[in-house]
């Protein structure tokens, strides 16, 4: 895959992430959180496996050459992310949401460094950096009053829990897995993770049958906002690094608040100043790193 594409296919991700937002608010208030996460899921792998078994078939023996790395992935970034963010939403506030998943690109340097090897250089961290003050600044709407109350509760434990394990989800993916197309690899901890969460959700509360409304609006989260988007998301990292890729989950508290705009919302100059920030974090991070010198640069 190509740099560009793969950038664009990152953009396109963080702006499917912010549309979820304001579609799950909509949905929270007539579903338990348990039951939108486990039908989001189901309906992704439901997509994923059909699209998987008509384009390339399953690779059986590759599958189980990656049991373990896979099965990390599911319990990690799957099951265990999913449990964890939308535990903690319910009970920490949108500012410590978004300030605790924006450290992700910087756990994921971290972590990525130690376990690939993978390295940034003094621009991309100085991309993160300008990054994570626009997010500051957008979340909390350039009050430091409202960072000055900042209060950490066990549900942001819970958030922080949930970054951990979507950081771990691409770590893994990236230096572990070895012989599977993304599509499979995206694919096979889909529907490993919807199987997984239906066996603790149909135990604890039952799975009913959604409006047909609401069906819909699960319909979009789970195609949408699940499965193509996980899939986007592992080549973008396949393509860019885990690293250089991370930097632009930085762009969903930006494309949320510019939604909100769109709804009627008011978006300060704080927060304007703010979102410019995040792009030119973005853009500093996501560049491609220069060719060594005596060598041609690669065509992108």
């Amino acid at each position: 895959m190509s740099y560009r594409r793969a950038v664009i296919q990152l953009i396109i991700t963080a702006l499917c992430w912010a549309a979820m937002f304001h579609l799950g608010k909509w949905v929270l208030q007539q579903l338990p959180v348990l039951e939108l996460t486990t039908w989001r899921m189901l309906l992704a792998a439901l997509t994923l496996g059909i699209w998987v078994w008509l384009s390339e078939g399953y690779d059986w023996q590759a599958i189980r050459k990656n049991a373990r790395p896979l099965l990390m992935m599911v319990l990690l970034g799957v099951v265990g992310f999913n449990l964890a963010l939308y535990g903690g939403l319910g009970g920490s506030s949108p500012v410590n949401a978004s300030l605790l998943m924006a450290t992700t690109p910087a756990l994921t340097a971290v972590m990525s460094a130690l376990l690939l090897r993978e390295r940034l250089n003094v621009q991309q961290w100085l991309g993160a950096g300008l990054a994570f003050a626009g997010v500051v600044t957008v979340v909390s709407r350039g009050s430091w009053q409202v960072l000055q109350h900042l209060n950490l509760s066990p549900a942001d434990g819970l958030i922080m829990l949930a970054v951990l394990g979507w950081v771990s989800y691409g770590v893994i993916g990236r230096g572990f897995v070895r012989g599977m197309t993304t599509l499979q690899m995206t694919t096979v901890t889909i529907i490993a993770g919807a199987l997984g969460l239906m066996g603790i959700s149909v135990p604890a509360q039952g799975l009913h049958l959604p409006t047909l409304p609401l069906f819909a609006a699960l319909v979009v989260m789970g195609v949408l906002g699940v499965g193509l988007t996980y899939v986007w998301w592992n080549q973008g990292i396949k393509t860019l690094g885990t690293a250089r890729a991370t930097i632009f989950i930085n762009l969903v508290p930006v494309l949320t608040c510019l939604m909100g705009l769109l709804l009627g919302q008011v978006v300060t100059g704080a927060q304007w100043l703010g979102m410019l920030l995040v792009i030119g974090g973005v853009l500093l991070s996501s560049r491609p790193a220069p060719a060594p010198a005596g060598k041609l640069a690669l065509v992108r």
